[in-house]
């Protein structure tokens, strides 16, 4: 019984060791499964995410790899192709948006840009791209409202609309057209609404517009003025200036106003209405303008532009010189005829613009390619002495016994030092400021400080005389210095020019200086230090939103040294360990990054505001009014009758001469 007991008791052991280690095995094999499986799980999304981007499906791409992301957050290659592929995703949806732009779809246009920014919120296309859509769709709606209020006859409202779609768009066709056909509208309802006031339009006026036929042969002017106000019914009165004239014309189904008016402008005369139904006709010249134009006096405010500026642009193009320039409230106050102050007021308008207005991003980067080895042993020259106390009546042997293998020393402050030490490079942020210039205007940058520099010294003696003696006295040395500080680090100077294309033009002055070893002085004095300095004087042209790196100022630094134990370190290949060497090689480089974004670009007025007729280079004033060129011929012969010598024919109502 006892060892059938045994056996069932070993029995049992073996059992429960087998069972044991079994579970063992299953604890230790699950973890091991499970890793192996979220290894090849975390494996797999990476690999699909290479192969879509391989296919440029990029937006899959994306998703893969966040799933390998979500599974082992810490996974850096998981991380760096999603980052790849969100840039890329960004950047393929923006070319589909830029695509369906062009194809007129804006709606697609739309979705593409904004999933763009869902992978790269920062994407300068798709904002860009936004940004012109926006744009479009608000000209389409200004239009829209245009047009709708040009259907109801309201062209001033229709107008405003139009003008505020050319400041959004101003090369749409669209509004350019129908700003046209409302300023031809507006002008055609403002003249027969105006109520004229200038003494020589009113003088034409009186005469009629129905068509008659003169003819004058061999006429004195003042004959033919009589004729003229016979059959238009109006007292002409001529100025004591006015010389005899013979006139021999002929003119055939011509209104008499525009025939009064060419005789006038063919003989140098001009009229004016001096009271109710009367004119008065002058020799047109500078002495009799002066005489009887009616002068005006018009004050200009100028918002932008400056008045001591502006005042050159008046004289040159009009001609005056009666402007006065009120700097205070930087205005001008014109007199003149009230043609010139028009022409005067569309000039103004022209140039008083508000100035374009920039903000450039900067970031000055100073690159240490530093490059420091120091390897081998290094032999401090400190000495150190150790006492070594033996008794006088020790044998050798015993001396010699008592030195065995195993024995350990232990040596404080060690005298050996190995060297292995490398070091790289780094890159150093001087500058990162963000700054707001007007155009064409200049910004300067310092960072660093103000160093006095000695510049002179100048030594005098001086002769002494004490108070109450005679004779000379002692010799006094008076010594004076001229300092002249001077600016050291980072100097820099930013001119930019915004274009209307919406491109800006930065001219660019950067001088980076510090200050070097001392040198001698002068005659010996103290040491002075040299200035080193790298400078950069450029112009650069970059679009709105866009980054430009510069570069390429290099500083070069090289220094070795070398230190050995004599005739040790001359082995061959042994001779390394008994060698200490430092090698040194920098470079600085300085990188300058440039974003500039226009903050106002320059509003262009309205084109009739841009050009209008100023006329002729004798006169100002508008255009004068389309009429057919005078017909001179030869006299035809008289018809049967009697009739006065140089008396007119005429056809239609009015008085004969």
């Amino acid at each position: 019984m006892s060892r059938y007991y045994r056996l069932e008791v070993d029995s049992q052991r073996s059992n429960a060791m087998r069972t044991s280690r079994s579970g063992e095995i299953r604890r230790w094999a699950l973890p091991l499964l499970l890793g192996s499986l979220l290894a090849g799980c975390l494996y797999f999304p990476i690999e699909r995410g290479e192969e879509l981007g391989q296919e440029g499906r990029w937006e899959e791409a994306v998703r893969a790899y966040q799933n390998a992301v979500k599974e082992n957050p810490r996974n850096t290659e998981a991380r760096l192709g999603l980052a790849r592929a969100m840039l890329e995703a960004a950047d393929q949806l923006v070319k589909q948006g830029q695509e369906s732009e062009r194809a007129d779809r804006l709606g697609d246009a739309g979705v593409a840009y904004r999933r763009a920014l869902t992978y790269n919120g920062e994407h300068q296309g798709a904002l860009a791209g936004l940004e012109r859509l926006a744009r479009a769709a608000a000209v389409t709606e200004k239009l829209t409202r245009a047009q709708a209020r040009t259907a109801q006859s309201e062209w001033r409202a229709a107008l405003a609309e139009v003008q505020a779609a050319l400041r959004l768009d101003p090369e749409n066709a669209a509004a350019k057209a129908l700003k046209g056909e409302l300023t031809i509208k507006l002008a055609a309802e403002a003249a027969a609404s105006k109520v004229e006031t200038d003494p020589e339009r009113l003088a034409q006026q009186l005469f009629a517009t129905k068509p008659v036929t003169l003819r004058f042969r061999d006429t004195d002017i003042k004959e033919v003025l009589e004729v003229f106000a016979r059959t238009a019914g109006v007292n002409i009165f001529t100025d004591e200036a006015l010389q005899p004239k013979r006139i021999t014309t002929f003119f055939q189904n011509l209104s008499l106003r525009e025939a009064f008016n060419l005789i006038l402008t063919s003989n140098r005369l001009f009229a004016k209405k001096v009271a109710e139904n009367t004119v008065i006709v002058v020799p047109d010249n500078p002495g009799k303008r002066q005489q009887y134009d009616e002068l005006v006096v018009q004050t200009f405010y100028l918002t932008d532009a400056d008045a001591k500026v502006v005042v050159n642009l008046v004289r040159t193009i009009l001609n005056t010189r009666q402007v006065f320039v009120n700097e205070r409230l930087n205005a001008l106050v014109v007199r003149d005829t009230p043609e010139k102050i028009e022409l005067a007021r569309k000039v103004l308008e022209a140039n008083d613009r508000g100035v374009a207005e920039v903000e450039i991003d900067l970031e000055v980067l100073e690159i240490d390619r530093q490059s420091v080895q120091n390897l081998g042993i290094d032999l401090s020259p400190r000495t150190y002495s150790v006492s070594l106390g033996f008794p006088t009546d020790m044998p050798i042997g015993d001396l010699w016994n008592s030195v065995r293998f195993g024995s350990v020393v232990n040596i404080t402050n060690p005298s050996l030092i190995v060297n292995l030490v490398k070091n790289d490079g780094f890159t150093n942020i001087i500058a990162n400021p963000t700054v707001r210039i007007l155009d064409r205007q200049k910004a300067r940058l310092l960072v660093g400080e103000r160093r006095p520099f000695q510049i002179s010294s100048i030594s005098s003696n001086t002769l002494g005389t004490p108070t109450g003696t005679t004779g000379t006295g002692s010799v006094g040395t008076t010594t004076e210095t001229r300092v002249e500080y001077r600016d050291l680090g980072l100097k820099m100077t930013l001119t930019p020019t915004v274009h209307l294309n919406g491109e800006v033009t930065v001219e660019l002055n950067f001088e980076i200086s510090a200050a070097g070893a001392p040198i001698a002085g002068i005659s010996g004095g103290e040491l002075l230090p040299p200035v080193n300095t790298r400078n950069l004087d450029t112009f650069i042209k970059v679009k709105n939103g866009e980054t430009r790196l510069l570069g390429g100022l290099f500083q070069d630094v090289e220094g070795a040294s070398r230190s050995k134990i004599p005739f040790l370190a001359d082995i061959p290949w042994l001779g390394r360990l008994f060698t200490s060497g430092n090698e040194e090689r920098r470079r600085t480089d300085v990188l300058i990054s440039l974003t500039p974004r226009i903050v106002k670009i320059l509003e262009r007025p309205d084109p009739d505001i841009e050009s209008f007729a100023s006329g002729t280079a004798d006169s100002f004033g508008p255009a004068a009014p389309a009429m057919p060129a005078p017909v001179v011929t030869s006299p035809r012969p008289a018809a049967p009758g009697p009739q006065a010598p140089g008396a007119p024919g005429t056809t239609g109502p009015g008085p004969r001469p």
